[in-house]
C-alpha cells in the first residue's frame, strides 16, 4: 500500500488544497479538515476570558458599592449619634455649672425661677 497525497479538492472554505493519505483512518482525515479552524478555537477562548473577566469586574464593582453605600450609612449614623452623645454631655456639664453656682451661693430648692422674654 502506497502512501502518495492526492488532491480530493480543489480548496476547502480558506482557499488552501485539501491533501489527503491514501488509506489513511477517518479520524486523520477529520483532524485534516478541524485543523484549519484552530484559529476560531482561540478567538472563541479570548471571547470567553474576556466576557468571563469582566462578569467578575462587574460583580467585584457591585459589592464594593454595596459595602460604601453600608459604610456611608453606618458612618452617617455613628455621626447622629455622635452629635446626640456630645449634646448630652454639654447639657450635663451646664448642669453641673449650674449646681455649683446655685450651692456656692446658697440657692436651694425655694429659688425663683426667672423667665426672660426675647430681645
Amino acid at each position: 500500500m502506497s502512501r502518495t497525497l492526492t488532491a480530493t479538492m480543489p480548496a476547502d472554505v480558506t482557499g488552501t488544497p485539501v491533501y489527503e493519505e491514501q488509506g489513511a483512518p477517518p479520524f486523520r482525515l477529520l483532524l485534516q479538515r478541524l485543523v484549519p479552524l484552530w484559529r476560531y478555537a482561540v478567538w472563541g477562548a479570548a471571547l470567553f476570558a474576556v466576557l468571563a473577566a469582566s462578569a467578575v469586574i462587574r460583580l467585584d464593582v457591585q459589592q464594593v458599592r454595596n459595602d460604601l453605600a453600608r459604610h456611608d450609612r453606618a458612618e452617617r449614623e455613628s455621626s447622629i449619634l455622635n452629635d446626640r452623645l456630645r449634646l448630652e454631655v454639654d447639657a450635663r456639664r451646664r448642669t453641673l455649672a449650674m449646681e455649683a453656682v446655685a450651692t456656692e451661693l446658697g440657692l436651694g430648692a425655694e429659688a425663683q425661677v426667672v423667665r426672660l422674654s426675647a430681645p
